[in-house]
C-alpha cells in the first residue's frame, strides 16, 4: 500500500511539472526590445572607427558628464586660436581622405574652451566640440568629411547617449558668429543623426 501512494504522488507531480511545463512554453514570447528610437540598439554609420577612436582614452569614459555635442569649423576655431581646445579634429588630407583625430581633452576627458559664455552660462564643462578642417565660409564640406563628421557624431551619441536636439552647430547656441559656415548642409547633417532619447 505504502508503494502505490509513493508511485500515485510521483506520478501527480510528474504530470503536474509536465503541465507547468508547457503551460510556460505556450507563454513564452520574444525577448523584449528596446524601443527603436533607443540610443544604445542603434551602431553608428560605416566609416573610419570613429566607435573606437571615441572609446580610446587616458581616463575612463565619463559618459554623464557630457550633455551636448558642438560642430565648430576650422576658420572659426583657429581665428580664435582655440585649435587645441577642442575634443576633436576632423583632418582633410591633399587627397581627399578625412581623419578623426581625438585631442588631449577628450584623452584627459576634461573641459574644452570651445564656447564663449551664452546668456551667462558656460557649455563648455559639458559639451563636446568637434572641429571640422577646411574653408566652410563659402563652400560645402565634400561628402567625406561629412560623413566622416557624421559618424563621429553618432559615435559619442550612442557612448555618451546623447540624443539629436543636444548636436549643435556652433551658430545655433551662438548668434554672433556663422560657424560652421552659411553652407553647411545642416538639414543633411541632422538627417544623419540618431533620433531617441536620453
Amino acid at each position: 500500500m505504502l508503494r502505490s501512494r509513493t508511485v500515485k504522488t510521483l506520478f501527480v507531480l510528474f504530470v503536474a511539472m509536465l503541465t507547468g511545463a508547457m503551460a510556460l512554453l505556450a507563454m513564452q514570447t520574444d525577448p523584449l526590445l528596446p524601443p527603436s528610437g533607443h540610443l544604445a540598439a542603434l551602431a553608428p554609420s560605416a566609416g573610419q572607427d570613429a566607435a573606437a577612436i571615441v572609446r580610446q582614452t587616458s581616463v575612463p569614459l565619463q559618459p554623464i558628464k557630457w550633455r551636448n555635442i558642438v560642430v565648430h569649423s576650422a576658420e572659426c576655431v583657429d581665428s580664435n586660436d582655440r585649435t587645441s581646445e577642442v575634443h576633436f579634429r576632423l583632418a582633410s588630407s591633399a587627397d581627399g581622405e578625412v581623419t578623426i583625430q581625438a585631442t588631449q581633452l577628450w584623452q584627459q576627458q576634461a573641459a574644452g574652451n570651445h564656447l564663449p559664455l551664452i546668456a551667462g552660462r558656460d557649455l563648455n564643462a559639458e559639451s563636446i566640440g568637434v572641429c571640422l578642417a577646411g574653408e566652410l565660409a563659402e563652400g560645402e564640406p565634400s561628402s567625406r568629411q561629412l560623413a566622416q563628421l557624421r559618424a563621429l557624431v553618432r559615435a559619442l551619441q550612442l557612448a555618451c547617449s546623447i540624443p539629436a536636439d543636444h548636436v549643435y552647430l556652433h551658430s545655433d547656441l551662438d548668434s554672433h558668429t556663422g560657424c560652421p559656415g552659411r553652407s553647411f548642409p545642416s538639414q543633411r547633417f541632422s538627417a544623419g543623426l540618431i533620433h531617441g532619447s536620453r
